[in-house]
């Protein structure tokens, strides 16, 4: 190897991606809390009994297998519905994103640390605003929601685009700022 050296500022990548990471966790065990405030056991039991023999099988622990569309949710009122497929989508909107924006980060982070510390950062800022917009009574028209939203769009838009510079720059190629006015 020609000298290849990870950069210092590369520890604070790796913490801003478990942070990230985290944070997925974390929306991941919300949708669990309200999933098991919603199908609690006394109304699994009522349902399960008033269920087809063809549909005793699947057992019902905490509604599972049901997606907020089944035999199951046909049974919660109007809010306690709406209650879990906010926070459904909260977790699938994290899973969705962070399935390519960390790796792509611990990547990028090798050739750009500081840019890809200010990405993550935002990233993190914006899933926060993003969860906590969506919570409210006006879901996704908050406005919070939504510069939380554009927050995270933009930092992955501008990881994936980075992702094409860091390749390039593994490869020797460019990206060397030189003076011009000596």
């Amino acid at each position: 190897m020609n000298g290849f050296q990870i950069p210092r500022a590369y520890y604070f990548v790796g913490l801003l991606t478990g942070g990230a990471t985290l944070q997925c966790l974390v929306s991941t065990q919300y949708e669990k809390f309200q999933r098991q405030a919603v199908f609690n056991p006394p109304m699994m039991e009522t349902i399960t009994m008033n269920l087809p023999s063809e549909y005793k099988y699947l057992g019902g622990y905490e509604g599972y297998p049901d997606d907020g569309n089944g035999v199951y949710s046909k049974h919660l009122s109007y809010g306690d519905w709406v209650q879990l497929n906010v926070m459904q989508r909260i977790k699938r909107n994290n899973v969705e994103q962070l399935c390519f924006f960390a790796p792509f980060s611990l990547i990028n982070g090798i050739f750009f640390p500081y840019t890809t510390c200010l990405l993550l950062s935002g990233y993190i800022g914006g899933r926060t605003m993003y969860k906590a917009g969506y919570m409210t009574d006006e879901a996704d028209m908050n406005q919070i929601r939504q510069v939380g939203s554009l927050t995270v769009n933009v930092c992955s838009i501008t990881t994936m685009l980075l992702i094409l510079f860091s390749g390039l720059r593994f490869y020797g190629y460019g990206l060397r700022f030189t003076r011009f006015i000596k």
